[in-house]
């Protein structure tokens, strides 16, 4: 049974209730936190899990960031502190704060397409049509 069927019941003609016992099963089922999410919309919902989608991957996003910005100060400050630091150790930091960066741009290409087809077919879902 997919959410939308809870949408469904409740939206036929004549429309179903579904009582407080089952809204509770329902959730439990969908790991829904909060029940009136049983009553929107399958586009409504969708959208709603784009965006929380799109919210946790800008936290991901600025994560990465400030771990890449932490490692370039730990790399421009170390000579300071050791002088003998290995000249291998300080490369390695670049590298890898350098690999971070690369990492968040091929994510962020690929969700950009993804996402672009998710806008899509909510648009169509919207529009009453689908998308082949």
């Amino acid at each position: 049974m997919q959410h939308q069927a809870i949408w469904q019941i409740e939206n036929r003609t004549p429309p179903r209730r579904i009582s407080l016992s089952e809204a509770i099963a329902f959730c439990k089922v969908f790991g829904l936190a909060d029940v009136a999410e049983l009553g929107e919309p399958p586009e409504e919902l969708a959208h709603n899990l784009a965006t929380q989608m799109g919210k946790s991957f800008n936290d991901w996003v600025a994560s990465l960031e400030n771990l890449a910005e932490q490692i370039r100060d730990l790399r421009g400050s170390l000579p300071g502190i050791n002088p003998d630091v290995p000249p291998g150790m300080l490369k390695a930091l670049e590298d890898w704060a350098a690999r971070i960066d690369e990492e968040i741009t091929r994510v962020r290409s690929w969700l950009a397409d993804e996402l672009h087809i998710l806008v899509d077919t909510l648009a169509a879902s919207a529009d009453g049509h689908g998308v082949d």
